[in-house]
């Protein structure tokens, strides 16, 4: 059962100066501790260590019980209230995030049932609804455009600000 996007945004609107401060820090982090080696990074591993120094601002700005960080398939996902599962995300001019084609993927994009962490998990819960919390680049590929919680079908964007 997915929520609304106006159940997300109450939900999640207390986090959104973490997610804006982790997703700008993540990505100056990358360019000061990679500033000698940019010219030879792909950009497949540039999005690889954002996504790394994202996430890891992440789990130190948000130490909440009602939150819970799983790592399955290759994927981080940050459970809030056992109502959201987030991935991050870099997102192309139509919000859309670049995803492997995998069947952990394809579920996530298509609403499939993700099995609730132990620590979440009451009697008769919904599944949770599938996010993410997504960032645009400038064109130069040097500063972050915009920060947003997206509906994997790119349906609902919410800018945070």
């Amino acid at each position: 059962m997915s929520i609304t996007k106006d159940e997300a945004q109450k939900l999640l609107e207390p986090w959104y100066p973490v997610f804006w401060h982790s997703v700008n820090a993540g990505f100056q982090r990358h360019y000061e501790t990679h500033a000698n080696e940019l010219h030879i990074v792909q950009p497949r591993t540039k999005s690889s260590y954002v996504n790394d120094f994202i996430v890891d601002g992440l789990r130190q700005g948000i130490r909440d019980a009602s939150t819970v960080w799983e790592e399955r398939h290759g994927q981080r996902r940050l459970w809030i209230k056992g109502k959201v599962c987030i991935r991050v995300k870099k997102l192309n001019r139509r919000f859309q995030p670049s995803n492997i084609p995998t069947q952990a993927t394809f579920e996530f994009l298509n609403q499939f049932p993700l099995e609730i962490p132990a620590q979440l998990k009451l009697p008769d819960m919904p599944s949770a609804t599938n996010l993410f919390l997504g960032y645009r680049v400038t064109a130069t590929q040097t500063a972050i455009q915009g920060v947003y919680i997206v509906c994997p079908k790119g349906e609902d964007v919410l800018g945070v600000t």
